[in-house]
C-alpha cells in the first residue's frame, strides 16, 4: 500500500491498515435463510431491538436506522529472512462496527466529517468467547456512545449546511430490501508444516540468486467470520479465508540505482499455493529477472507505444481505471486541510462518457468464484452493509456506463449495487471484486508485438517498450534510504520495474532501466489500441481510495498495447555496498 501524508490531525494509518490487510469474504456457499442458534447474533438482535426502543434524548432524535457488524478474524503471521524464522504466531480477535443514523434518510450524521476520528474511528475490542451477556454488555455500552457521538455529529453537520448550503439534494442512505445469509462456521486450523515448507522453499530459491542484496519471506492467513444484523430486518453471517505468501527482495546496479521487487501468491484456498517445485521455479526466475534488469542499460526518456503484459497489465488496470471510480460521492468536511484525503477517482465523474476504446467491455462479476482453475479472492456473495452483490456492466464498448456504489447515492449512480466496502468503523467506500476486462478482436501475443513493432515504424522509433511488472511502492519505502518520488502522477501509475526494448527491425528485445513514467492521466486508457487472447486473474490489492487502505480483489486482464506514453529518467541513486554479501562470500 502507499504511503500517506501524515499530519498532526491523522493516527498513523498503516497500523490500522495491517489489522485489515486480509479482509476476505470468499463465501464457503450460496447459505441458508434460517438463522441459527447463534449467542452472536442472539446478542447483537437482542440489543438492536432495545436501542430502537430506549434510545433517546430531550429534544435530540432517536437512532432511525441501526447496525451491527461483528468479525471475527484468526490470524496466523509467518516471517523468514535468510535463513532463519523471524516471527511465528497465531491469534483470534473479535471487533464490533455500528452504523448508528439519527435523523432520517435525507439528511443524517453521516457523510459529515468535524474531524479526523470521525473518519478514522477503529471498530471496538471485542469478546473473543461465545458469552451472550459478555457480548451485550459491550455492544450496550458502545451503543450509548455511538448514540450520543451521532446526535452531536448531527447538530455539527446541520449548522455546516446552514452556513455552506450544498446544491446536492442527495439522500444519506438509500432504501434496500432486507438481506438474509447465512453460512456454516468453519475450523480455521492452518497447518504449521504447510507454511514453514512454502517459506524454507522460498528462502532457498533467493539463496540462489547471489545478486540479492536483501530479501524477505511472509506468510498471512487469515479465517474471517463476519455476523451483520440491522434495524431493516438483515442477518448475514459470511466466513472467508485467505492466505498471501509474499516474496520480497533488492539488488542495485552498478552505478547505484536500488530496484526493488515484490512476488505475491494471493490465494482463498490454502491447496491453491503452488507446490513447493513451482515455487520454487517462479521464485528464482523472478529474481533472476530482477538481477538482469540491474544489468541492463540505462534510457534517459522515452516516447511512445508501451505493451503492458502479464501481471503489469493488471497493474495498468488497476491504477487507472479500477481505483479511479473511488468515492463517486465525496463527504462534507468541515476543516479545508481534511479535503485532500476524499478527493474522487478521476473516473467518478465520467459516467455515461467514453473512458475505453470502443472494443473494450469491462464487467464486475462477485458471484465467479474462480477463473480458468483459478481461485478468485474478490468473490463475495453479501457487502458490507449487507447488501446482496449483484454483476453488472461498468464499461460497454467504451462507454462507462456505472460505478460500483455503496448506499450513499451519487449524482450520476443513486441504486446500490452491493460493492461496500469498511475500511473503518464506519466508513464504507466503493469497490470492485472481480473485474473483468474484454476486448473485441483479440491479439495473439506475436501480433501484439507485431502491432508494437508497426507503431515503432510508423513513428520512427528504434524500439518500443514492453513492461511486464510495475513496482510496488510499499516494498520500494522498505529498502530504499531515499524516499522515491515521481512527480504528481505517482498515484496512478508507479515506475516500471521489469522493462524490454522491442526493436522495431527484427523484434529482438533487450532489458532497460531507470525510467518513471511522466504525466500519466486517465487519457492513457483512450490510448489503447490492442489487446491480447491472453487474459489471466490476478489477485492482488486493490486501494480503496480512503486514506489508502486496500482490499483484496480479482482483475482478469489480457496484455494491453497502448500507443504513446512517456517515459523519463529517474535520478534516484544510492551507495552501493563496501563489502559483499555474508551469504555468498563464503560456502553454507
Amino acid at each position: 500500500m502507499r504511503a500517506v501524508r501524515q499530519s498532526g490531525h491523522m493516527a498513523d494509518p498503516r497500523r490500522a491498515a495491517a489489522a485489515l490487510l486480509l479482509c476476505v469474504r470468499v463465501c464457503a456457499g450460496a447459505g441458508s435463510d434460517a438463522a441459527p442458534d447463534d449467542s452472536v447474533f442472539g446478542a447483537m438482535e437482542d440489543e438492536l431491538h432495545r436501542s430502537l426502543e430506549g434510545l433517546s434524548m430531550v429534544d435530540l432524535d432517536p437512532p432511525y436506522f441501526l447496525s451491527y457488524e461483528v468479525r471475527e478474524h484468526a490470524t496466523t503471521v509467518a516471517d523468514a529472512r535468510y535463513d532463519a524464522m523471524v516471527r511465528s504466531t497465531s491469534r483470534t480477535t473479535r471487533t464490533l462496527g455500528i452504523d448508528l443514523r439519527v435523523g432520517d434518510p435525507s439528511l443524517d450524521n453521516t457523510n459529515f466529517y468535524a474531524d479526523w476520528s470521525d473518519a478514522w474511528g477503529r471498530p471496538a475490542d471485542l469478546v473473543e468467547e461465545d458469552d451472550y451477556w459478555a457480548l451485550r454488555h459491550e455492544i450496550w455500552y458502545r451503543t450509548d456512545k455511538a448514540y450520543k457521538a451521532a446526535v452531536e455529529r448531527l447538530a455539527k453537520k446541520k449548522a455546516y449546511l446552514q452556513s455552506h448550503p450544498s446544491d446536492e439534494a442527495l439522500v444519506d442512505l438509500s432504501p434496500v430490501e432486507p438481506c438474509v445469509h447465512i453460512e456454516d462456521r468453519q475450523s480455521s486450523a492452518v497447518d504449521q508444516g504447510v507454511i514453514h515448507a512454502l517459506l524454507n522453499t522460498a528462502v532457498e530459491a533467493c539463496h540462489e540468486v547471489p545478486a540479492l542484496q536483501d530479501w524477505d519471506v511472509g506468510f498471512l492467513g487469515d479465517t474471517e467470520t463476519r455476523w451483520f444484523v440491522s434495524s431493516e430486518g438483515s442477518r448475514v453471517r459470511t466466513v472467508g479465508h485467505g492466505y498471501a505468501l509474499t516474496v520480497s527482495g533488492t539488488t542495485q546496479a552498478h552505478d547505484g540505482q536500488r530496484l526493488c521487487a515484490q512476488r505475491r501468491y494471493m490465494v482463498p484456498t490454502l491447496n491453491a499455493m503452488p507446490t513447493k517445485e513451482d515455487l520454487a521455479h517462479d521464485v528464482r526466475r523472478f529474481f533472476e529477472e530482477l538481477s538482469a534488469m540491474a544489468g541492463a542499460d540505462l534510457l534517459d526518456e522515452y516516447a511512445g507505444p508501451v505493451l503492458f503484459t502479464e501481471y503489469a497489465a493488471a497493474q495498468f488496470m488497476a491504477g487507472l481505471f479500477a481505483e479511479q471510480l473511488t468515492l463517486p460521492r465525496t463527504p462534507l468536511v468541515a476543516t479545508e486541510w481534511m479535503r485532500e484525503y476524499f478527493q474522487p477517482g478521476k473516473l467518478a465523474g465520467r459516467v455515461n462518457r467514453r473512458v475505453l476504446p470502443r472494443f473494450v467491455t469491462i464487467l464486475d462479476d462477485p458471484g465467479r468464484t474462480t477463473w480458468r482453475g483459478m481461485p478468485l479472492m474478490g468473490s463475495r456473495f453479501v457487502d458490507d452493509q449487507g447488501v446482496r452483490c449483484r454483476p453488472f456492466a461498468l464499461v460497454m464498448h467504451g462507454r462507462l456506463v456505472t460505478l460500483p456504489i455503496t448506499r450513499s447515492p451519487s449524482r450520476k449512480v443513486s441504486e446500490p449495487n452491493g460493492r461496500a466496502i469498511k475500511v473503518q468503523a464506519e466508513a464504507a467506500v466503493p469497490g470492485i471484486s472481480n473485474l473483468i476486462v474484454r476486448a473485441d478482436n483479440r491479439l495473439s501475443r506475436e501480433r501484439l508485438i507485431k502491432e508494437l513493432r508497426r507503431l515503432c515504424v510508423e513513428y520512427e522509433l528504434e524500439f518500443g517498450l514492453l513492461v511486464s511488472q510495475l513496482e510496488d511502492p510499499s516494498v520500494g519505502a522498505r529498502y530504499r534510504w531515499t524516499e522515491a518520488r515521481n512527480g504528481d502522477d505517482a498515484s496512478l501509475l508507479p515506475p516500471p520495474l521489469m522493462v524490454y526494448k522491442v526493436f522495431a527491425d527484427d523484434g529482438r528485445m533487450e532489458p532497460v532501466r531507470g525510467l518513471v513514467f511522466e504525466d500519466v492521466t486517465i487519457r492513457s486508457l483512450r490510448d489503447i489500441v490492442a489487446c491480447g487472447k491472453d487474459e489471466r486473474a490476478y489477485n492482488m490489492f486493490v486501494n480503496a481510495g480512503f486514506t489508502d487502505m486496500s482490499y483484496p480483489a480479482s482483475i482478469i486482464t489480457p496484455s494491453v498495447l497502448v500507443e504513446e506514453m512517456e517515459l523519463k529518467s529517474s535520478p534516484i541513486r544510492e551507495p552501493l555496498p563496501k563489502v559483499r554479501n555474508p551469504l555468498f562470500a563464503s560456502p553454507r
